[in-house]
């Protein structure tokens, strides 16, 4: 391992990190190869993978204009953890959320001139999100809070799902896969 001058080591843009050392954490400029890239941990030069391990290859990034409470709001809502969160000047740069151990998606502060969902009146995305207990999760968000936009229900190709808005106006839709259905069956009748 080769040693990092540690004046090139920002330690205040890390406010919290994950179980996982802070160098695992770091990414290469192509997210799409599996690369190995030079990392600074503690002031160490380490060998990490792109992407770590439980981190899909596409992760969106959605921008909030209260990050911080948005990601809260998730947490608590919808039962997300945060497993990184790197700030700098009081914006989040970039935050990493995950369930169940699985980095699923990044939360950052929307930056001068861009636009959030609540800026647009509207998502402009919606994101699918599988859980182990769909009513659970439905009445978690609930408590907490959550716009709910639909009761969880079966449906006819094969999951059990509910939708919500988050904080500034995402939709979400929580779903379990309780059938498989064929093909030519799952169109309606």
């Amino acid at each position: 391992m080769l040693r990092a001058d540690p004046a090139m080591v920002d330690p205040t843009c890390v406010q919290r990190v994950s179980r996982r050392s802070v160098g695992a954490r770091i990414r290469g400029a192509h997210h799409g190869a599996h690369e190995e890239h030079d990392a600074v941990t503690n002031g160490t030069i380490a060998m990490v993978k792109s992407p770590p391990d439980n981190t899909q290859r596409l992760m969106p990034r959605l921008k909030y204009d209260d990050a911080p409470a948005a990601i809260e709001f998730l947490c608590r809502a919808f039962g997300f953890e945060e497993t990184a969160r790197f700030s700098q000047g009081g914006k989040v740069i970039i935050a990493e959320l995950a369930l169940r151990g699985e980095t699923l998606f990044a939360v950052g502060s929307t930056p001068d001139g861009a636009s959030t969902a609540r800026g647009l009146e509207g998502a402009i995305i919606e994101l699918f999100c599988y859980v182990d207990d769909v009513d659970e999760h439905y009445s978690r968000a609930q408590t907490a809070g959550a716009k709910i936009q639909s009761a969880p229900e079966d449906k006819f190709w094969g999951v059990r799902s509910y939708d919500a808005l988050d904080t500034e106006g995402y939709r979400w839709t929580f779903r379990k896969l309780i059938k498989y259905v064929a093909l030519p069956d799952s169109k309606p009748k």
